[in-house]
């Protein structure tokens, strides 16, 4: 019966796996949780958008004169949307800095980045405000986790 020298014993192997795991599987949730709410306002003025479009067609196609009452409730509904969809994303932005605190996944630096990066771009002044510092954080956090 030959045993490797270099390998622990299987009883230690099983105790360190135990532990780990549920506590990685959490890790992984979170991580993913946060990236679903932080991209939730670039969803949100994606739609916005195509949903302004569109009501702006169908009151403006068959030359009728604008009904006022009618274009201020449509855009009441889409500024509601997108306040609603921010909230979520200022949610998600403390579930990013929560996991970051955390051993997040490795795809979770990249992921964070290119999603701040969309922030500042498309949600143009206050996304600026948010995006890049969120930005700079993620750059950091994956040069300080690829040096240790």
């Amino acid at each position: 019966m030959e045993t490797n020298p270099y390998q622990p014993p299987s009883s230690e192997i099983s105790k360190n796996t135990e532990s780990i795991r549920p506590l990685e599987k959490t890790h992984f949730k979170l991580a993913i949780l946060a990236c679903c709410l932080y991209i939730a306002p670039l969803l949100g003025q994606l739609a916005s958008s195509v949903y302004l479009e569109f009501t702006l067609r169908i009151l403006n196609y068959d030359n009728t004169p604008i009904n006022v009452d009618n274009i201020s409730t449509r855009l009441y509904e889409i500024m509601y949307f997108f306040i609603a969809t921010l909230f979520l994303g200022f949610i998600g932005i403390i579930f990013m800095l929560l996991t970051i605190k955390k051993s997040p996944p490795a795809w979770f630096y990249c992921s964070g980045m290119l999603i701040s990066a969309l922030w500042a771009v498309v949600i143009f002044p206050l996304g600026l405000i948010v995006g890049v510092p969120m930005f700079i954080t993620f750059l950091i956090k994956r040069k300080n986790n690829q040096l240790s």
